[in-house]
């Protein structure tokens, strides 16, 4: 590619042409914002007042919590209930079981000792 000259007129020139882009530019970017409209910008949202509520308003509101804070406790009872009903009867092991597992472990004991004895010995 060969080599262009530049001098001062030239630059100038290409400055005021970019200059107008980025004018263009500007306005379309302005455009496109104006019709995307409150969506532009959606992680952000615009902080507005509330309306203050009336007191009959925050009753009725109390109220209807509260039904479905009784419909809820209700439902968990059911279930509750329906756990009771069917619980798991507990395992007890008989005297004689357990008397046999004491008698093997205190047998298994007796000949760690012996052996322990040996080794020592």
């Amino acid at each position: 590619m060969p080599r262009v000259k530049v001098d001062r007129s030239l630059l100038e020139a290409a400055l005021v042409g970019f200059g107008h882009k980025l004018g263009e530019v500007t306005l379309k970017i302005a455009e496109i914002k104006k019709m995307l409209g409150k969506g532009y910008g959606a992680g952000k949202r615009a902080h507005t007042k509330r309306k203050p509520l009336s007191a009959a308003a925050r009753a009725r509101m109390a109220s209807a919590q509260r039904k479905r804070w009784t419909a809820q406790k209700k439902q968990k009872g059911k279930a509750a209930a329906t756990a009771k009903q069917s619980p798991r009867k507990k395992r007890r092991m008989s005297a004689a079981a357990r008397k046999r597992i004491a008698d093997a472990t205190r047998k298994r004991w007796a000949d760690y000792r012996v052996k322990k004895a040996g080794a020592i010995s």
